[in-house]
């Protein structure tokens, strides 16, 4: 396994587990506007979900002789694969912060078992903001690596 695999199979996962636990605990993310953090993702993520569905489209009904080289090189699955993760990713995002600024989770002081599910719910989010932004990069780069590689 090369290590452009290992970044494009598990960096996404690895970086969101990781902020979710160093905020679980030293809580990173106190010093964060959540409500702010919320509005950017929706944003971001509204962007991405747009984008990565139109390059999708192309991807598969495009028929020019670059999308021909990028369908048959070898790893035009796994940038299928990559697109699918970010777009549901993006998808999830923009829900988790919807929900997140119309029920104001922001102001729940609620604790279960020790933990303010305040904080738990900030790590979370921003834990699935972190894996949407490395995965749409992770699809960039395939995508740019197949394009470089073709030509």
């Amino acid at each position: 396994m090369t290590l452009r695999k290992i970044i494009q199979d598990y960096l996404a996962i690895f970086l969101a587990g990781l902020f979710l636990a160093l905020d679980l605990i030293y809580d990173v993310s106190s010093a964060l506007d959540m409500e702010r953090v919320m509005e950017k993702s929706i944003d971001i993520a509204s962007i991405s979900f747009g984008f990565l569905l139109a390059v999708l489209a192309l991807l598969i009904q495009g028929e020019n002789a670059a999308l021909t080289r990028i369908k048959a090189s070898g790893t035009y699955p796994k940038l299928i694969i990559l697109n699918k993760k970010a777009v549901l990713a993006s998808g999830l995002l923009v829900i988790l912060s919807l929900l997140y600024l119309g029920f104001k989770l922001d102001k729940l002081d609620l604790e279960a078992m020790s933990l303010n599910l305040s904080e738990v719910l900030n790590s979370l989010v921003i834990s699935v903001l972190i894996y949407q932004l490395a995965v749409v990069f992770s699809f960039l780069d395939i995508f740019y690596y197949i394009i470089k590689q073709e030509s």
